[in-house]
């Protein structure tokens, strides 16, 4: 549990990254000799900003939250000028930027870290908080090969049958009952896992498009294709996962969680968490030719571990397993003849045809939309969303243009209530 810290404790390093009220310094902690990540926010932009509540209510929902799988809070302080938050330093980096290395994860990837979000989320919808920010960019890898969620600028505590009606999140992350302005609850964050986890095998989100007003429009309309390559087991739990009624979401069911949790998807994962440790994972992987089973503890590295953070496919190898052999080295013509120079030019240009053509997926036209062939190695972040309550109106009346539904001039109204 987070406790007040004295400032002068730590020793300050580097700047880890800026924000828009303060950065974030790397210190060393002089009682203990570990590292820590310490936000610095500025007092004056907070109540500039207006954002004095964000701020209390994001330090006491930290300060309840202790999970082997979230980056915890472990102390606060504050001074004239600033307030600090003392996190865990996480340095093994985004997931995002691991999967847009990889391009996609194998079905063994996306399994390991999706238990661990689940894993997070129930937690944390055991302290009644919603986290309503899952995206692989929120999502920080530990040197160990181990996931931790961050960023709970946009949780909040919902009390057990009530609902909240801020339209915010990432748009190819947000639920449907969010854009409906139907008010929503902790089946959000399940709706975002389905998400993740789709993201993680196929390499995008199931809901793209240029315009944001188009990614609403996808996610509303509900269809959801998936490649060949899916697991079925997999395509079950996404499939229970994105589902726009409420009463027939995972997470949102009699069990609760543990109809995520426990999912033959996940059958090969056993996870036993402990006095705020990871006691044991067991992975089962299962090959055509061998089986074998790996058990690690959190501390120790393993080969597995180290498989985790390297990229799936290599950029000299096509996504089905083909291996592109080097262009062969053409010499200088022999002959020094003009059709001899016509001759080797003409086969040096087939050759690098011939090779840019099968370094190219081979896909479909139905899979186009699923694979990574337009997709950048590190295109820009996603940013979050959180409207007014005049956008948001124009928003659920353009939606509402588009899809009516029963029910839905009642959601035209918006709520003022975040």
């Amino acid at each position: 549990m987070a406790f007040q810290v004295n400032l002068a404790d730590f020793e300050m390093h580097r700047t880890l990254g800026c924000g828009s009220f303060g950065r974030v310094k790397y210190a060393k902690y002089k009682q203990d000799n570990k590292w820590y990540a310490v936000k610095f926010m500025k007092k004056h932009e907070i109540i500039k900003l207006k954002q004095v509540d964000h701020i209390n209510n994001e330090k006491r929902l930290m300060a309840q939250i202790s999970h082997p799988f979230v980056v915890n809070m472990t102390g606060y302080a504050k001074d004239d000028h600033y307030v600090y938050i003392v996190m865990e330093s996480i340095t093994g980096g985004e997931l995002f930027t691991h999967l847009r290395r990889a391009r996609k994860f194998s079905d063994d990837q996306a399994k390991f870290y999706g238990l661990q979000v689940g894993a997070a989320f129930a937690h944390c919808h055991g302290k009644n908080i919603i986290h309503r920010d899952l995206k692989p960019e929120n999502i920080l890898l530990c040197p160990n090969g181990y996931s931790k969620l961050t960023d709970f600028g946009f949780a909040k505590i919902i009390e057990p049958g009530t609902r909240t009606y801020t339209l915010c999140g990432t748009p190819e992350y947000i639920a449907p009952e969010v854009l409906l302005n139907k008010g929503h609850g902790k089946p959000v964050d399940w709706w975002t896992l389905g998400i993740l986890i789709y993201e993680m095998i196929c390499g995008q989100p199931p809901f793209c498009d240029e315009d944001p007003m188009g990614i609403y429009q996808k996610i509303l309309a509900g269809k959801v294709y998936f490649p060949k390559y899916f697991d079925k087991n997999s395509k079950a739990l996404v499939k229970k996962l994105l589902v726009a009624d409420l009463s027939k979401r995972y997470g949102n069911l009699k069990d609760g969680p543990a109809d995520i949790i426990s999912h033959k998807w996940f059958a090969s994962c056993r996870l036993t968490v402990s006095s705020n440790e990871i006691s044991l994972l067991t992975v089962v992987v299962n090959n055509k030719n061998n089986s074998k089973t790996i058990s690690k503890q959190q501390n120790e590295k393993t080969d597995r571990e180290e498989m985790l953070l390297e990229p799936t496919v290599d950029r000299l190898q096509r996504p089905d397993g083909v291996v592109l052999k080097k262009l062969p080295h053409h010499g200088a013509p022999s002959g020094g003849t003009l059709n001899n120079l016509f001759l080797q030019l003409s086969l040096t240009s087939l050759s690098l045809l011939s090779w840019l053509w099968l370094s190219l997926p081979i896909c479909g036209t139905r899979d186009m939309q699923c694979t990574q062939s337009q997709m950048p190695l590190a295109p820009t972040r996603r940013k979050e969303h959180i409207g007014s309550a005049a956008s948001n109106q124009g928003l659920h009346c353009a939606l509402y243009d588009i899809f009516p539904r029963p029910g839905f001039e009642e959601a035209r109204s918006l709520r003022g209530t975040s």
